[in-house]
């Protein structure tokens, strides 16, 4: 003898399977709203965090000094010329200049290029070297910047120290 479903079992089935897919995709597109929105969210706090290190620039003065100037409204714990792009290689020298120290709100703070490192270097008329600078946001975060670039924060694996053998 053979089980018949009535039209009523039917329905219900036909229900529960409306139901279970309306619910999946409810579900699904509760996931796609909640991944947008803790995107926009991090863009939103990338863009307050680097605020501060946007205003901060980097520039050759007549090949003699590098300056860090902080156009921002709040001071920067330190600063330091780590490299500087040589304009006929397209190399990055490294350089490690002194610690700025504090660098007030819209000051500026000057490192002299060594002179060693300016014979070596072979700069043409209408050339200039770019500096690539370190420095640290009044909120602790440390940043890099290379010349006109935008800035990027530095992870927590560039920021320990190198050990020494």
């Amino acid at each position: 003898m053979e089980n018949e479903m009535n039209p009523s079992e039917w329905w219900l089935i036909g229900t529960n399977f409306a139901v279970a897919g309306g619910t999946l995709l409810v579900a699904g597109v509760a996931a796609v709203v909640a991944i947008r929105e803790g995107r926009h969210r991090d863009a939103e706090r990338r863009e307050r965090e680097s605020a501060q290190a946007r205003l901060v620039t980097c520039a050759v003065r007549e090949y003699s000094n590098v300056t860090i100037t902080n156009h921002s409204g709040h001071p920067l714990l330190d600063a330091q010329v780590i490299g500087l792009v040589d304009p006929k290689t397209r190399t990055l020298r490294a350089v490690e200049s002194e610690r700025s120290g504090t660098i007030n709100a819209g000051a500026l703070w000057e490192w002299p290029l060594p002179d060693e490192l300016l014979s070596k270097m072979e700069i043409g008329a209408g050339e200039s070297l770019v500096p690539s600078i370190r420095f640290m946001d009044a909120s602790g975060v440390e940043w890099e910047r290379e010349g006109d670039l935008p800035p990027r924060p530095r992870t927590a694996t560039e920021r320990r120290p190198r050990r020494r053998k």
